[in-house]
């Protein structure tokens, strides 16, 4: 068991446990210190396992623009070191120009490829306002360069009343041959944080 946190010094660091007792984590250390010209914390860390001995690791930093960024960074383990650390992903650009924001990012294997999910700022962004933002995915041939999918617009329709005003932080799950996403949605921008219903993935198809 891996645990990737944002550590006292705004950095990422990694604790770890057995699979028998998984609660029983023991401290490793830091993993990842911020790159340059990325305000601290860093936040939402996620590794990708592309082969033996080749991990990817995503997390999130703070940038002047588009404040929020999507960073990687390279390891031979899953207990890094992880370095050659880069923001701002080749392909992502501006989904809204002047107020996208790219952060938590969730990548997964498929199609002899990858598939990440993640969610933007849409609208009128404010430095720590939380909101508002909706979902998007893209895809990458080697979890690098990205391109976003269905001609960038979002990835979940905003149906439920608790989606109003953000949709973010994505996990997903595989049940049999289905796909199952859980996501944070919240209304009234970050005064109430609601979590959406478990419910089978809603994608725009073309």
């Amino acid at each position: 068991v891996y645990v990737y946190f944002r550590d006292a010094d705004g950095g990422l660091s990694l604790a770890t446990a057995t699979t028998a007792t998984p609660t029983a984590l023991a401290y490793v250390g830091s993993v990842l210190t911020p790159p340059a010209g990325v305000s601290v914390p860093l936040a939402n860390a996620f590794l990708l396992k592309r082969g033996p001995g080749d991990y990817l690791f995503y997390f999130e930093g703070l940038t002047t623009t588009p404040l929020w960024s999507i960073g990687v960074a390279a390891g031979a383990t899953p207990s890094g070191p992880f370095t050659g650390a880069a923001m701002s992903l080749t392909g992502l650009g501006d989904i809204n120009p002047g107020k996208s924001t790219f952060s938590n990012p969730f990548v997964v294997a498929e199609d002899g490829g990858y598939t990440m999910w993640f969610h933007s700022a849409w609208g009128e962004f404010q430095r720590g306002s939380g909101g508002p933002t909706a979902g998007y995915m893209a895809t990458s041939p080697d979890g690098l360069a990205w391109t976003v999918a269905y001609e960038r617009q979002q990835i979940v329709r905003l149906t439920h009343p608790a989606e109003v005003d953000q949709v973010a932080d994505f996990s997903l799950i595989d049940v049999g041959e289905e796909k199952y996403a859980f996501w944070s949605a919240n209304t009234e921008y970050t005064t109430n944080l609601r979590v959406g219903r478990i419910m089978a993935t809603r994608v725009r198809r073309p």
